[in-house]
């Protein structure tokens, strides 16, 4: 599932898995319609059940292509760690950078 779905999107699998992993912690639901994962940083602080496994990969990846992330084509582009003056996914300047690089290289 988490192949198919990443690369229907044009997502690196390994990328799609890592942000699974990390957004599992979190509870039980991985997103909200524009945030992967959402910590509350949405006016709301609302999260979005899904169906089932399937539909909640098909969630990120298909967040990763939405308006607001499908210019970005790297992962420091989507931080704090690349982006500092503007991140668009992850405030922190390392934690989530380095976690996401950290589970991929392991991954791979």
């Amino acid at each position: 599932m988490w192949i198919e779905e990443s690369i229907s999107e044009s997502i690196d699998p390994t990328f799609t898995m890592c942000i699974g992993f990390a957004e599992r912690s979190l509870g039980k639901n991985l997103t909200t319609n524009g945030n992967i994962g959402n910590v509350g940083n949405t006016d709301s602080g609302d999260r979005r059940n899904f169906d089932d496994a399937r539909s909640g990969i098909r969630g990120i990846s298909s967040t990763l292509n939405n308006n607001w992330l499908g210019g970005y084509i790297t992962i420091d582009q989507l931080s704090g760690w690349g982006n500092v003056s503007s991140p668009i996914y992850a405030s922190s300047p390392t934690n989530w950078h380095e976690n996401i690089v950290k589970c991929m290289s392991a991954i791979k």
